[in-house]
Order: structure tokens, then sequence, then C-alpha cells
């Protein structure tokens, strides 16, 4: 009995190990598949908008991310977050909240603006136990904890809104306003800030729909309402560009906001399920839409390799 267990134990080890072991040597692969992608991209009909910048490979919201992302031919549009200081200076973050260390934090919004720009800050990744187990079964998550590694307690310094948009003029750009009770002062700084600035590519969004609707009256931009739950998709009417999350989506929805000629954006995509599970719900509509993505390099190579007929944008 103690043999068969043994044996039973062994091979089971040895099973685990071949796994894993074929694991790398995909992720290995992956990697070069990638990197040979994007490396001689030269044209495809896909629209990719990196979430944050290329906030996988770079603190989201950075500089950094958004130059990284300005630099790939393959993504067509950088989406960002954009939030007002105490002093009213719009900077880039997606949370009022960022870290000096995992235990001193700073509000955004009850702080000035000199006091964020002489600082510097702590990204902090959560990571979990089962982060690493993910990792050594599936392809996509072993890149997934690599560049989260990576990212794991990088300093890096707030960023304005304004220096933001110097590294992007070859890129459309989607700003995403984190508007709190202050939706008119909020608008009213955006005028400012864009007067002198053409905004033919510059596209705003927001999930608060109310502070959306107003801005976009009041300023005759380029508009996406964020569609984050159920409850919103009453007011895709009201609506010419929608964001909507992916969970919420299906076939005869996304096709009537098409025929309208709405744009339609789906967030978050990254992986290569959910690009298949996009392609079953949506059948043909899957060339259409915007896929915004942390990982534009993947999702990019991996449309490519799958569905590589000719498409519209």
């Amino acid at each position: 009995m103690k043999k068969k267990r043994l044996l039973i134990y062994t091979l089971s080890l040895s099973l685990i190990t071949s796994y894993i072991n074929l694991n790398k040597q995909k992720s290995s692969d992956l990697s070069k598949n990638i990197i040979e992608y994007t490396k001689t991209f030269s044209d495809d009909d896909f629209q990719i908008a990196a979430h944050r910048g290329f906030s996988s490979k770079s603190v989201e919201n950075t500089s950094e991310a958004i130059q990284l992302a300005a630099n790939e031919p393959y993504i067509d549009y950088i989406e960002i977050d954009t939030r007002m200081t105490k002093d009213n200076v719009l900077v880039l973050s997606h949370n009022d909240d960022i870290y000096e260390s995992t235990f001193s934090k700073t509000e955004i919004s009850q702080t000035n603006y000199e006091d964020l720009e002489n600082n510097s800050f702590n990204y902090i990744v959560n990571l979990k136990l089962n982060d690493y187990f993910k990792a050594l079964i599936d392809t996509e998550k072993h890149l997934d904890l690599k560049r989260k590694t990576l990212l794991q307690n990088k300093d890096y310094q707030i960023s304005t809104l304004k220096e933001s948009l110097n590294l992007v003029s070859n890129k459309k750009v989607i700003i995403d306003l984190k508007f709190s009770d202050n939706v008119k002062e909020f608008t009213e700084k955006i005028m400012d800030e864009f007067k002198n600035i053409n905004t033919k590519n510059i596209y705003f969004q927001s999930s608060n729909l109310l502070g959306i609707l107003y801005f976009e009256k009041v300023t005759n931009y380029n508009c996406f309402a964020i569609i984050d739950s159920s409850k919103d998709l009453k007011y895709l009417d009201l609506f010419d560009n929608l964001t909507i999350r992916k969970n919420l989506i299906d076939y005869d929805t996304i096709k009537s906001l098409l025929d309208q000629k709405k744009n339609v954006a789906i967030w978050t995509i990254n992986s290569s399920s959910e690009i298949d599970d996009i392609k079953d719900c949506l059948k043909e509509l899957y060339k259409d839409v915007i896929y915004i993505t942390d990982y534009p390099d993947l999702i990019a190579t991996t449309l490519n390799e799958k569905y590589k007929t000719k498409i519209k944008k």
C-alpha cells in the first residue's frame, strides 16, 4: 500500500512538474509571438485602446505609461483618468487616494498640486496567493504575474493632464473625467485648459451620466458615457458614444448601437479568452468595437492570430 501511494505521489508530482514546465515554455512562446507581431506591425483594422496608458508595463496614468502607448503603432487610443487637486489643477490618477508608502496615503482632492509635484508615490499591486498559483498553470496569467511583479512598489510621480497631452499628439485620446461633487467647476476647468487645443481626436468620458450629459451640452466636445451597471443600460439612447462594461454586452444591443453609427468601446479586455467571449457574443460585430485593455500588445497579437480577416473600422 505504501509503495502504491509513493508511486501515485511520484507520478502526480512528475505530471505537475511537466505541466508547469510546459506552461513556462508556452509563456516564452507567447512573449516571442507578441514581440514578433508588435515589432513587425504594419497595419490592422482592430481598434485598440491602452487603458490608463500602457498600464501593464508601467505605472498607470504616468508619463512613462502614456509614452509607451504613444510609441506603439498598433495602439489607436490612449485612455487616461483625470481629477482635480484642491487648488484646481488637473492631474492624472484613477483613484483619489494615492500612497507614499503602504501605510501612508494622500487624497488628491485635499492636496495642492505643489505638494504632489514635489513628492514621490508608491504603486501598490494587490497580488494574492491565487495569482501565483494561476501563473503556474495559465500561460497568460504567467505574463500577467511577471508584469505585475515588476510594477509592485514602484515609485512614480503625478503627471498633469496638460503635460500628458503633449505626449499623445499621434493618437486618439479618451479622458475619463473623475467628477466628485464638482461637475460645473470641473467642466469650466477643462474648457479653460482646452481652449487652445484641437479636440478633434480627443474624447471625454465619465461613469457619472448626469455629469457627462452636462459636460457634453456645455462644451460640445466628443463624449463617451461609461455604462458601468445594468441600471445604466436604459440611458443608451442619450449618448452617441458608449464605453460598456464587458459583462453587460449582448448582440442585439451592440448591433442597434452600431447601426446608429455610435462608437462602442468595451472594457477591460485583458485575455484571449475574453476576446473569444466577445466573438461568441457579438459574432461578426466583434470587429467593430474598441477594445480597452491593460495589455494592448497581447490583445492586438491575439486578434491578429485568431481573426486575421481584413476588417473595416
